[in-house]
């Protein structure tokens, strides 16, 4: 398994998103953005970074 091929959410994010309600999220690193997915799915305004051209490509088609 790569880094990029796990798919798991930490609980801690799912902690974040159901306690705090938080409006925006940023997420530095993001690859293949599974967590700025993840938060938009729960209405929060998410934006995700990365400098791999390979790992934002690969984030457009997920």
């Amino acid at each position: 398994m790569t880094v990029w091929g796990d798919v798991r959410i930490p609980q801690e994010l799912k902690e974040l998103a159901e306690t705090n309600k938080p409006k925006t999220f940023l997420e530095l690193g993001c690859g293949l953005g599974r967590f700025s997915s993840f938060m938009a799915k729960q209405g929060v305004q998410a934006t995700g970074v990365d400098f791999s051209s390979v790992a934002i490509e690969k984030a457009k088609h997920e």
